[in-house]
């Protein structure tokens, strides 16, 4: 199924607000994922329904064309990663020329896949340098996952490492493994964005790997052809590849992350 060239929304969409909207637009995957379930259950009409009253896709409809709530209702019924093609139709507006992907056919009735091996994963996590310092603070003892990415957190399991990309410096910072399993608390550690809040209520225990000293962050820039998470989005659009708080990465990207972060360590100590 192609997507069908959307249009343009009737005013000048706001870039900012736009690329903002693409890190909802993740976290509303994972919900469209465990909030559908069976689309069997549902029938089109309701799965489509219950996808636009999802917040980030009812943000999106504000500014968007009309032609779009028709798209998301064929990817409802259709079974497609629906906020995929709403993340195409955002590269468009943002883009001097309209970028075309085709949507990935993913199903959505469950959360987490079944893991064939008990391989611990590597996740990782963006994060604003602010926040990062508290984590530094609290001795990268705890990690918070934001409110709205709960099922996504649910997915980590002790034994997972997580590496940390700090936005706005665009670099890598070091890495975690996490030794302990989920738990709530909304005690303030992180000081978050003043006109969007967040307690990252959704905690795990977690210890050092290899954090670097400021000076030492490793451009995503310099390691972003080699990555095979990067290579899914458009060469001109890499930086959407750490869009949102959370994204698996493959063993060859954990082995290169590493591979880089250790040596970084090494080259300082």
């Amino acid at each position: 199924m192609s997507p069908v060239d959307p249009g343009r929304p009737g005013g000048d969409a706001d870039p900012v607000e736009l690329s903002e909207l693409l890190a909802d637009l993740q976290a509303t995957a994972e919900q469209l994922g465990s909030q559908l379930g069976d689309l069997g259950r549902f029938g089109a009409g309701a799965a489509a329904s219950r996808a636009e009253n999802l917040p980030a896709v009812r943000r999106l409809m504000e500014i968007a064309p009309p032609e779009l709530r028709g798209r998301l209702t064929a990817a409802a019924a259709a079974g497609l990663s629906a906020t995929r093609d709403l993340a195409d139709w955002l590269l468009a507006q943002v883009s001097p020329e309209p970028v075309r992907v085709e949507p990935e056919e993913l199903p959505i009735t469950r959360v987490a896949p079944p893991r064939i091996e008990e391989v611990p994963t590597t996740w990782i996590l963006t994060a604003s340098v602010e926040n990062h310092l508290a984590t530094e603070a609290h001795g990268f003892s705890v990690i918070g996952i934001k409110e709205r990415n709960r099922n996504r957190a649910l997915e980590i399991e002790i034994g997972d490492q997580i590496v940390f990309y700090l936005t706005k410096v665009m670099s890598f910072a070091g890495a975690v493994r996490v030794t302990g399993d989920l738990f709530e608390d909304r005690e303030k550690i992180w000081p978050g964005q003043p006109r969007n809040p967040d307690a990252y209520p959704w905690r795990m225990a977690t210890e050092n790997l290899v954090a670097l000293p400021r000076e030492a962050w490793i451009p995503a820039e310099r390691l972003k052809d080699d990555l095979e998470h990067v290579q899914k989005w458009p060469a001109e659009h890499w930086k959407l590849a750490f869009q949102g708080q959370l994204r698996v990465v493959s063993d060859h990207d954990t082995d290169l992350l590493m591979g880089h972060l250790n040596s970084a360590a090494a080259a300082v100590a």
